[in-house]
């Protein structure tokens, strides 16, 4: 089984949705609650018929995140739902507070199980939201494995977005940049430089 483990509503969709018109994926496990975009990934997982789960976990607060949430909390949720799971799909952790916190816990429970990472869009693109570190510092632990899509398939992408999470129209705006230029959804490896356990 092929999971994509998403940390909010709207990632599987703007990190993977050429992929996953292209490649198969069984599951998406939705992880973190959010007050917006509730139902677009299940509807669009309806749509492509993939099966949905929302784990409906409090999200982190990149600007006061809590010590209180461990990595037990994730990974006892995910556990029951990854246990058949012959390749995770996720996030690269890059730019967000809380796909990182996944990404890390994911890397840590389930590194007997291949794992591949999405370039988190808009966030790893963004440089404010890099701190205006190059990007490759941030993946320095990562390698990267494969890159797909073309403009054309950019476009439909983010009108699936656009049709999906309605809610989500004042992203469009705030990250018009990053929206407005296509790139490439780029699939990663970890392959760590150094030890970071």
């Amino acid at each position: 089984m092929i999971l994509f483990i998403e940390p909010h509503y709207d990632d599987f969709i703007l990190s993977a949705g050429m992929y996953s018109t292209k490649k198969p994926v069984d599951k998406v496990i939705t992880v973190f609650k959010s007050r917006s975009n509730v139902g677009g990934s299940r509807a669009f997982c309806n749509d492509l018929g993939k099966d949905y789960t929302e784990l409906g976990l409090p999200n982190i607060d990149w600007k006061n995140p809590s010590l209180l949430f461990e990595t037990e909390d994730l990974s006892s949720a995910l556990d029951p739902l990854v246990k058949n799971a012959t390749l995770i799909l996720t996030v690269l952790g890059v730019g967000n507070f809380a796909h990182k916190f996944l990404r890390d816990t994911i890397i840590k429970r389930y590194s007997n199980i291949p794992i591949l990472f999405f370039r988190d869009f808009p966030h790893a693109y963004d440089a404010t939201k890099l701190c205006y570190i190059p990007f490759e510092e941030h993946s320095k632990d990562f390698q990267l494995v494969e890159t797909l899509g073309n403009d054309t398939e950019y476009i439909t992408k983010i009108d699936l977005f656009k049709k999906y999470y309605p809610s989500q129209k004042s992203l469009l705006w705030f990250e018009r940049e990053q929206f407005s230029t296509p790139v490439q959804e780029e699939i990663y490896k970890f392959k760590p430089t150094i030890s970071l356990w």
